[in-house]
């Protein structure tokens, strides 16, 4: 058999041009994958600037995540929680810590200065948080989250 060449090259420009157009169907999402979480966090009134949120999964799967955000200097974060395969969400626990600086004479002798947690422990551990919320599919209110502490350097 023998083709001429310009009928190879609209050949393989056919079949180029098929395997991209394959290639982008699959690219286009349909539904998006993640449901975005905002919340606000204050410590004794004032945000919670520098304070790290993290979303635990009440049901976690064997490859559950924990979704962790920042609170920025207004107190406000914002997380990505991923849906399952059947596009559901669920209840998380939702931990929040603020590491600072203990600095002493000593640290500014070149020790490394320890680092103090200023919120209440009960809110850094998932077992004992009191924070607590059900995420669906279609967004959640707001997550707005007033800790009272004694003792905070702010």
């Amino acid at each position: 058999m023998n083709f001429s060449r310009s009928v190879l090259q609209r050949l393989a420009f056919s079949i180029f041009a098929a395997g991209l157009s394959f290639a982008n169907v699959g690219c286009g999402k349909s539904a998006s994958t993640e449901v975005s979480v905002t919340g606000h966090v204050t410590l004794n009134g004032k945000p919670a600037a520098g304070a790290t949120v993290v979303f635990h999964p009440v049901n976690p799967g064997k490859d559950a995540v924990r979704p962790t955000g920042r609170v920025d200097e207004k107190g406000d974060f914002q997380v990505a929680i991923p849906k399952s395969e059947d596009g559901t969400t669920g209840e998380y626990r939702v931990t929040v810590t603020q590491f600072v600086s203990t600095a002493t004479k000593r640290t500014a002798e070149g020790e490394s200065s320890p680092l103090w947690n200023q919120i209440p422990g009960k809110y850094s551990k998932v077992e004992t948080t009191p924070v607590s919320t059900i995420v669906k599919p279609e967004g959640t209110e707001t997550v707005s989250i007033e800790i009272k502490a004694p003792n905070t350097r702010q």
